[in-house]
């Protein structure tokens, strides 16, 4: 994860140089905890409202977690050096698993012989969804005019969805899996930082 910060902000560098002293566009990270993270986008064209846009998508064998936000930003009080601003915006975040669950036979105490094997009962597929929102309160010192760290903290809202089912249900229902669609409402504290480069 650090190798890839490293190469990001590394191939993010050479652009400070690419625009003049009326930047319009920043490219960086940013990460809030526990709603998104990943590749910002902003947008400055109509400063002091500003779009913001952060995604990612990991893929793996198994599974995937992807989101993608969409926020605007205010700013409330800029200085040569710092911007204190307001955010509102609202995305999702999707998260999907596939396993195999196993059954393991009992062995009784003192048989002799090779454990059995575990029997391969159906393959499992699980969904956790996020669909959500929220307002913050951010602050963002600029360094060499160019580039930029922020931090900031909020509220965050929004419906959590946690999903599990089987290919055979037959077979899931006789070794006593038992499938799973719940969905609930949530708020929790909301506590970000980023780093942008501006050109």
């Amino acid at each position: 994860m650090i190798r890839r910060v490293l190469a990001a902000l590394l191939l993010l560098l050479p652009l400070s140089g690419a625009g003049g002293d009326g930047y319009k566009w920043g490219v960086g990270i940013q990460g809030n905890y526990p709603l998104w993270g990943g590749v910002s986008v902003k947008y400055m064209g109509f400063h002091p409202i500003d779009l913001v846009f952060v995604g990612r998508a990991y893929l793996y064998k198994k599974g995937s977690d992807c989101s993608l936000v969409g926020a605007v930003s205010y700013t409330l009080l800029e200085t040569e050096h710092t911007r204190t601003y307001l955010m509102i915006g609202g995305g999702t975040r999707r998260q999907t698993e596939e396993w195999v669950e196993m059954a393991y036979p009992t062995v009784e105490i003192g048989s002799s012989g090779p454990p059995p094997k575990p029997v391969e009962i159906t393959q499992a597929h699980k969904l956790y969804s996020v669909l959500g929102g929220g307002v913050v309160l951010g602050n963002e010192f600029i360094l060499f005019s160019r580039y930029g760290i922020n931090f900031e903290f909020g509220q965050g809202f929004g419906r959590v969805r946690d999903v599990i089912d089987y290919e055979d249900e037959k077979a899931a229902a006789e070794a006593g899996l038992e499938e799973k669609d719940e969905s609930w409402l949530q708020s929790s504290f909301v506590f970000g930082f980023g780093f942008h480069v501006y050109f």
